[in-house]
């Protein structure tokens, strides 16, 4: 059976709580998986969890621990520069409560992050350098409009939830990532009508000009959120043997 553990940590004054999963065969030093989050009003919130608990089963079947958090609650009137630097760090102090585990092997934490999260993940990773590989799933610069795949639309967005975005992009934008000396891997559904894929491509070509590569696997045919079982097992697929390849 799985192992879980509760953790908190105090931000800014601020609670980060989040459980921390061992898989049924645990291996010693274990290779640690963060999901990295940013705000939880996001209009994709409710498929972003059950994307993520999703991939939390292949990872956990395949011998990897898995640590999530909930972002700090912050007020509505929170200014949206104060509102990225809370998820950024949320996202740092809850990597370094795994850094401090006796049981996990330093140099095997990785970071899942999808969607505007993202952003979240590039800027911790290039802030503490704890951090050594990133996976990136369809990364979005911008909010998720209401389409037939997602129901809602930013409008649904509490606060002031694209001005945090374009304040993550000051901290998590490609620049940040050609600071990251780990390594990357970018997954995009190829069939996603919610995020462009223009994004990913921005930070891809950071780092190319930096003489650096990173895969990137197109899913075909997923749509947004990888709706269809199938490939969101193809997605998982792909990221978990990220996380095991050494």
């Amino acid at each position: 059976m799985t192992k879980q553990t509760a953790f908190r940590v105090e931000v800014g004054g601020r609670t980060v709580a989040g459980q921390f999963t061992q898989p049924a065969t645990r291996k010693r030093p274990l290779h640690v998986v963060m999901f990295c989050r940013s705000s939880e009003s996001t209009a994709d919130a409710a498929l972003t969890e059950q994307f993520y608990d999703d991939l939390q089963v292949a990872l956990l079947d395949a011998g990897l621990a898995v640590l999530r958090y909930a972002p700090p609650k912050l007020n509505e009137n929170t200014d949206a520069g104060t509102q990225a630097a809370t998820m950024v760090e949320a996202a740092c102090a809850a990597a370094r409560w795994a850094d401090l585990r006796d049981d996990v092997d330093h140099n095997s934490i990785g970071v899942l992050a999808y969607g505007p999260s993202a952003l979240v993940a590039v800027a911790a990773a290039s802030e503490i350098r704890i951090i050594r590989r990133l996976c990136l799933i369809d990364l979005a610069t911008q909010l998720p409009m209401a389409t037939p795949e997602n129901g809602r639309g930013a409008s649904h967005v509490a606060g002031n939830g694209e001005l945090m975005v374009d304040s993550l992009l000051h901290q998590g934008g490609p620049t940040a990532l050609t600071g990251f000396d780990g390594e990357v891997m970018f997954l995009n559904a190829a069939a996603d009508r919610v995020t462009p894929l223009n994004s990913t491509l921005a930070y891809r070509r950071a780092l190319e000009n930096h003489q650096r590569v990173a895969e990137h696997v197109l899913i075909a045919r997923a749509d947004h959120g990888y709706q269809d079982v199938s490939l969101r097992a193809v997605c998982a697929e792909q990221a978990t043997r990220f996380f095991l390849h050494r």
